[in-house]
C-alpha cells in the first residue's frame, strides 16, 4: 500500500515524474479472497464477496527515504509472458525505479539473540 502526504488541487492530475514527491510511505498490504467461497460463489456471475473478503496492511509505514538502499533499476519486461499489454503505455524514464527487498525472518531469545529461520 502506498500513502499519499501531499495531495494536489482538485481536479489536477499528478504525472508520472511528479508521483514520488507526493508519497509519505509504503506498507505491506494483504488482500484476502475466501478461496472456499469462490468454488460455490463463481457460478454463474463470477467471484462477488468471496474476493473482497479482508483487506490487512502492515501496522509499519516505511518512508522513501528508508528504502533508498534498496532501489535498483526499473527494467520493463518485452517479448516474455510477464511482459504488459501493448494497450498499457507506461512512459519509460531514465529515473523510473523499483526497491529489491528480500525478507527474512527470524525468532530473538528472552536474551536477545536472534535465530535466522528463513530468506
Amino acid at each position: 500500500g502506498i500513502f499519499i502526504g501531499s495531495g494536489n488541487a482538485l481536479g489536477e492530475p499528478v504525472s508520472i515524474t511528479q508521483a514520488e514527491a507526493h508519497v509519505f510511505g509504503i506498507c505491506l498490504l494483504n488482500d484476502w479472497s475466501a478461496r472456499d467461497l469462490q468454488a460455490w460463489e463463481y457460478q454463474p456471475l463470477g467471484p462477488v464477496l468471496s474476493k473482497n473478503f479482508a483487506t490487512t496492511i502492515s501496522p509499519w509505514i516505511v518512508t522513501l527515504e528508508a528504502l533508498a538502499p534498496y532501489r535498483t533499476a526499473f527494467v520493463m519486461e518485452t517479448g516474455s509472458p510477464n511482459a504488459l499489454p501493448d494497450p498499457i503505455k507506461i512512459p519509460s524514464s531514465s529515473s523510473m525505479s523499483s526497491f529489491l527487498l528480500g525478507p527474512n525472518t527470524g525468532c530473538v531469545a528472552p536474551g536477545g539473540s536472534v535465530w535466522p529461520t528463513g530468506r
